[in-house]
């Protein structure tokens, strides 16, 4: 509607409450100019989201006249909610709340430490995204934008506030016997990514179950005592690292079977000559 009609006769407060837009047509180069006995102040506060500003537009392609418009946008609007949903040595998953009802999409971003700023890594129209570009046993930080494409050109949202996510070390690969006696063995494993430590369990037949048997932190390699002899023994090595709040543990490496040797044959005689 003009401005006359707005102010006269539309109950502006109550539609917009109602998620109504207003469409403001003034052939003007400014909408604030008073008119009649309308003053400055009841013109500024017509909520309008549109300005129709000419009726006399033209465009290419097109030999008559056209209406002629601004949409006003606006984007301040922040993207709340962000969450670390999941996190594994190889993904981080995040979620977050709905920013408006008309976006057309969010765009994740990824604190970059060599460059330090957050670093753009992918749109998508969903709530969540997984990052399955990390490593394990580092931390990342995380922000999310909302965007509208209008016109073919992208206008964006406030970012979130921050999230952090430490991903648990990879499992630990290529256990392997360094020395056997008939009393202990020795295992060593490949360094697995991010990890600040290793536990190393032994199969327990009585509980039929693994048990502690040591940490082992800055080496990837534990002497293991107390053994039987000739007996073979199954192993795992879980490694982890401790974050300012809590210890984030990997995956088990899968089962190591190793056998101790047999004892020293005692007591040889010669019993036939």
């Amino acid at each position: 509607a003009g401005i006359s009609w707005f102010i006269r006769y539309i109950a502006m407060d109550s539609l917009s409450q109602n998620g109504c837009k207003f469409w403001l047509a003034r052939y003007n180069n400014k909408t604030d100019m008073p008119i009649g006995s309308l003053t400055y102040q009841q013109i500024a506060g017509i909520p309008y989201e549109f300005w129709q500003y000419s009726s006399k537009g033209k465009v290419d392609g097109y030999t008559g006249d056209l209406d002629m418009d601004f949409w006003y946008k606006d984007t301040a609007v922040e993207t709340g909610g962000l969450t670390v949903k999941n996190t594994s040595c190889q993904s981080v998953s995040l979620s977050w709340d709905k920013a408006a009802d008309d976006v057309s999409g969010y765009r994740i971003y990824r604190y970059d430490p060599d460059q330090d700023k957050y670093v753009y890594l992918k749109s998508t129209s969903r709530r969540s995204y997984t990052d399955t570009t990390v490593t394990g046993g580092k931390e990342y930080r995380y922000k999310v934008r909302c965007y509208w494409t209008i016109g073919g050109t992208n206008y964006y949202g406030k970012y979130s506030s921050a999230v952090s996510a430490v991903t648990p070390p990879e499992k630990v690969e290529n256990i392997s016997t360094d020395k056997v006696s008939s009393t202990y063995l020795t295992l060593s494993w490949e360094p697995s990514e991010g990890a600040g430590g290793y536990r190393i369990y032994m199969y327990d037949e009585d509980s039929e179950s693994y048990k502690k048997v040591a940490d082992i932190k800055g080496e990837t390699s534990c002497k293991i005592t107390g053994l039987s002899a000739a007996r073979e023994y199954l192993f795992k090595v879980k490694p982890y690292i401790e974050t300012d709040n809590e210890t984030l543990w990997g995956t088990s490496s899968s089962a190591y079977a190793e056998s101790t040797k047999p004892l020293k044959v005692a007591d040889l005689k010669i019993s036939t000559v």
